[in-house]
């Protein structure tokens, strides 16, 4: 007769899982996916053994009942684990905090309309008509938002502050189109190149190609009427310090026509 004694170097071989010692197992620390994954499997195997015992058990045409009892006694696990799930999972992140326009998409022109018109200067062929802007998703905690709008390679590589503006309150999403061309008790004016504490659009010379307008928009924490007006862009940088809650950027390009 051959030898049926295992060789002392044979592979074990996977038992099945025995839920008296695994589902009992304490289970430490609050729950997860992990430990209600498990815990539904364990309600499974237990509701499956009561059905084979009541089964063994009722020879009398009762097993339709008890296997209905079971099913509904599963769907219930199943039901109560998916809800265990959906309020354990964790809180969705924020939306981005965006800044778009109606009249051009990130990285888009400028019409001649939203140009400068400083009757001087050749180069200032516009209206001086302010771009539509729109933001939402502020930061937690935003009291006020400032704008900037910097062409950097303005006067030859100097830079150019188009637009500074700040203390507009929280509860602004934004400004209609020509809306910041001119005085609101929406935004403390700053000072930009010609000083006017509005907005102050493209004055690019013939010749060159497109100018990059960065629209900067900032959230903050100080009340809209904490700061002076009058800023520069570099001293608005400064009052901000320690108190700005997030930015978001949108860029324009314009060419001298």
């Amino acid at each position: 007769m051959a030898n049926l004694q295992k060789p002392e170097n044979a592979p074990l071989r996977a038992t099945a899982l025995d839920p008296d010692q695994f589902c009992l197992r304490p289970r430490l620390g609050p729950p997860d996916r992990g430990t209600l994954r498990i815990g539904l499997v364990c309600d499974v195997i237990r509701f499956r053994r009561a059905h084979e015992a009541t089964t063994s058990r009722d020879k009398r045409g009762e097993n339709q009942m008890t296997k209905n009892c079971y099913l509904r006694a599963l769907g219930m696990a199943f039901g109560i684990a998916g809800l265990a799930l959906a309020g354990g999972q964790p809180a969705q992140a924020a939306e981005p905090f965006t800044i778009s326009s109606s009249a051009f998409k990130d990285g888009g022109m400028l019409q001649v309309k939203n140009a400068g018109n400083i009757k001087k200067n050749p180069n200032c062929v516009g209206d001086n008509v302010s771009p539509p802007l729109a933001w939402k998703n502020a930061p937690e905690g935003t009291k006020s938002y400032a704008i900037t709008m910097r062409d950097l390679a303005g006067r030859g590589g100097l830079g150019v502050d188009h637009w500074v503006i700040y203390g507009i309150p929280a509860s602004v999403t934004g400004f209609a189109e020509g809306e910041a061309s001119k005085p609101s008790d929406k935004f403390v004016g700053g000072q930009n190149l010609p000083k006017t504490g509005l907005y102050f659009g493209p004055c690019a010379p013939p010749n060159t190609t497109y100018h990059h307008y960065v629209i900067t928009l900032i959230a903050t924490d100080l009340d809209p009427k904490a700061l002076k007006p009058g800023l520069t862009i570099p001293e608005l940088l400064n009052a901000l310090k320690g108190h700005d809650k997030g930015a978001t950027e949108i860029v324009a390009l314009f060419k001298h026509p």
